[in-house]
């Protein structure tokens, strides 16, 4: 559920409530949240027209982007703000949520040039986003892959091979003496 408030000096204040929401509530309600900046902010309209709310399952770490590409076969823009699944389907982090969507429309506002510098902090700030660059959200790590210790049978050096090429051991040589490897 999203309440818009007018905070001091104009700024809008949003907030929002998204425990036990589906993906699909909670990519509506950041349709309403960006649809209330175009509103409030009538002024980038322009900016905002077309813009994409999308989910994301392949981001990890990251909690959103924004992406602004041309279209080869349209020669039109496509606009996107991708939110990362992984990190918002933890309940932990649904706090987080309407100020990653506001950080990210600030990145189509103030225009990509702009980064994280004083233009878009700027807008961040203006549209209620606490212009933080960085989140310390929870995230779930997959689990690193096992190191496959090997050394050389020419000169001894040794050191850790992905599992992958240490299946097929045979193919490789040492690169600085051209050594067989085989595994420790």
């Amino acid at each position: 559920m999203v309440t818009v408030t007018t905070g001091t000096n104009g700024v809008m204040v949003l907030k929002t409530e998204f425990g036990g929401m589906s993906r699909a509530a909670m990519l509506h309600e950041a349709n309403i949240i960006l649809a209330n900046i175009i509103y409030t902010f009538p002024q980038y309209r322009e900016k905002l027209s077309g813009v994409n709310l999308l989910w994301s399952n392949r981001m990890k770490t990251s909690a959103g982007k924004a992406e602004s590409k041309t279209c080869p076969k349209t020669f039109g823009k496509i606009k996107n703000i991708k939110l990362s699944w992984p990190i918002f389907k933890l309940e932990q982090n649904r706090h987080h949520f309407t100020e990653t969507i506001l950080h990210e429309i600030a990145h189509h506002m103030a225009g990509f040039n702009a980064g994280h510098g004083y233009a878009w902090q700027v807008v961040a700030k203006m549209i209620g986003c606490s212009a933080e660059r960085c989140h310390n959200l929870e995230v779930e790590l997959r689990p690193t892959r096992k190191r496959i210790p090997v050394r050389c049978t020419r000169c001894g050096a040794a050191w850790d091979m992905g599992p992958i090429k240490a299946t097929r051991i045979e193919r490789y040589s040492h690169k600085n003496c051209g050594g067989k490897i085989e595994k420790r």
